[in-house]
């Protein structure tokens, strides 16, 4: 009875797949990642995240060090965004990072950027194995100091590509407060112009989010993707990203009001949170590696040539067809010739 069940389910559903494309592709993008070992790929991303943030994080206090030396105003609204933003013991932790990075600017800088440098290769290296693995092809074989180069450049590239994220979300938020005041509206008295000013900051930030993943999903891997296939991909990983970056802000807030929370939710809270963007990156990225015009470019493997061997058989005696017939000669043979001499009698 219940065999019997479960063979009508699995029919159902694979009606299903075959009516609707979208749920087909849906179910071959998670096959995918699970057979790519998407979740331990993951895994080795969020290390190398954590372990790359302390020096990057060295190297942007240090430059602020240099921008706040003599700007107090600046230095306390930075103090006021790490308090609001970044509660508990972490925050404590990133604000006395801050003090002793303008404290000690230019070798907070130096070492910094040689660790960011050093760590950045492996999580780049890690990044780019964990896209394309989601792919089915290989990349072609390369020496090690070209994959470092290679990697090297990649990086580099990633960080002007967020530098510039940022700078059009920043921009753009200004410019978007200043534009209402040309018109003669308020943000912080009139609601409209407050909701106009909130959904405008929302777009900009979709659309620098939306050029950072464009850049991931069609220049980090190492085999590349169709441009529209990364366009569809940063779309969606764009959307996603925005609503989990608010469904975050409020888990930590949720985590830090109880007191085990302020001194470990932060933390944990980060790593859950750069892990869960790791997973829906990779998957995102299986999604796009099984749509129709990536697997239609796909290498088809050549045939291996056919090899024709003459097998020689060497038998000391008949075989056994040959046996058998001369044992059915024999056979009738004893039954005929006692009849013919009887009749010659």
């Amino acid at each position: 009875m219940i065999s019997r069940w479960i063979t009508r389910v699995e029919q159902w559903f694979t009606r299903r797949r075959e009516q609707n494309g979208w749920l087909n592709h849906l179910i071959k993008a998670a096959v995918r990642y699970d057979e790519r070992n998407g979740d331990r790929h993951a895994a080795a991303v969020t290390y190398f995240s954590v372990l790359s943030l302390v020096p990057m994080l060295m190297v942007g206090f240090s430059i602020a060090g240099f921008v706040l030396f003599n700007n107090p105003r600046l230095m306390n609204l930075l103090r006021v965004q790490i308090i609001e933003n970044v509660p508990g013991s972490f925050g404590d932790t990133l604000l006395q990072a801050v003090d002793r990075a303008i404290d000690q600017s230019t070798l907070t800088l130096i070492i910094g950027l040689v660790v960011a440098i050093y760590t950045g290769l492996g999580w780049m290296e890690n990044v780019r194995d964990a896209l394309t693995a989601q792919y089915e092809s290989t990349d072609e074989e390369r020496s090690v100091i070209a994959r470092m180069a290679f990697d090297l450049m990649k990086l580099f590239g990633l960080g002007l590509a967020i530098l510039i994220v940022v700078g059009i979300t920043v921009a753009g938020g200004g410019l978007s407060e200043t534009t209402l005041g040309w018109l003669g509206y308020d943000p912080e008295q009139d609601r409209v112009a407050r909701w106009v000013l909130k959904a405008a900051t929302l777009a900009l930030s979709l659309v620098a989010t939306f050029l950072m993943f464009l850049w991931i999903y069609y220049r980090l891997p190492r085999r590349k993707l169709t441009l529209r296939s990364s366009v569809h991909a940063a779309i969606t990983m764009a959307v996603i990203s925005g609503i989990f970056s608010q469904v975050g802000g409020i888990y930590l807030r949720i985590v830090t009001k109880s007191p085990s929370g302020a001194a470990f939710g932060s933390v944990l809270g980060v790593l859950v949170f750069i892990y869960l963007s790791c997973r829906l990156v990779l998957l995102v990225m299986a999604w796009a590696a099984t749509s129709e015009d990536n697997e239609e470019q796909l290498p088809i493997p050549v045939p291996t040539g056919a090899v024709i061997k003459p097998i020689v058989e060497v038998r000391s005696g008949p075989d056994g067809r040959t046996a058998a017939g001369l044992i059915g000669v024999g056979a009738l043979s004893a039954l005929i010739i006692p009849k013919l001499f009887r009749r010659g009698r």
